[in-house]
């Protein structure tokens, strides 16, 4: 008899489902946190992406910049590019992301019919050196500079560097002619 009462008392506790909530709670609470867990873990994989593009965005945007500082040069003094055969260097103002900065470096660029062969800019004699002489077809009477600009974390690495070269003309008479 006390072995019924016992196997009676048993399957009366085996019937119960106070403690079925529990282990479905904890059931859900698991699922729930590795889904989490693999969103996080993928998300995680393309920040690095994201923050590479941007880093690259910022050096293109450094060298647009380079540019538009020789362009304001130029627009100061039109002989600016005669007289300066120095680097043109800036940091791009306002550029805040945890200490990131950007900056600009414009160079002159000598001609490919420069007549040295260490391929020098020369101030006592811009045009010989900068400008493209006639065997350059399309290019002729022509200069170039490029800008190269570089995205810098707050430790001093470069992160991304671009550069891009921009090609000058002067203006001429047929610019302005409308032809019919």
């Amino acid at each position: 008899m006390h072995l019924t009462t016992r196997l009676q008392r048993h399957a009366r506790r085996c019937a119960d489902e106070r403690g079925f909530t529990m282990l479905l709670a904890v059931f859900v609470l698991t699922v729930t946190t590795l889904l989490l867990g693999g969103a996080y873990i993928a998300v995680l994989d393309d920040t690095a992406l994201s923050r590479n593009d941007l880093d690259q965005k910022r050096a293109y945007a450094a060298a647009q910049a380079g540019i538009q500082a020789y362009n304001y040069q130029l627009n100061q003094n039109v002989n600016y590019w005669e007289t300066t055969c120095t680097a043109l260097s800036g940091t791009v103002p306002g550029s805040t992301d945890a200490g990131a900065k950007e900056n600009y470096t414009v160079n002159v660029l000598v001609a490919s019919t420069a007549p040295s062969n260490d391929q020098v800019c020369d101030t006592a004699n811009p045009i010989a050196t900068l400008i493209e002489g006639s065997s350059a077809g399309t290019a002729a009477g022509t200069f170039r500079v490029s800008s190269t600009g570089t995205s810098v974390n707050s430790s001093g690495t470069v992160l991304a560097t671009r550069t891009i070269v921009a090609q000058y003309r002067a203006p001429s008479f047929l610019n302005f002619v409308y032809y019919t």
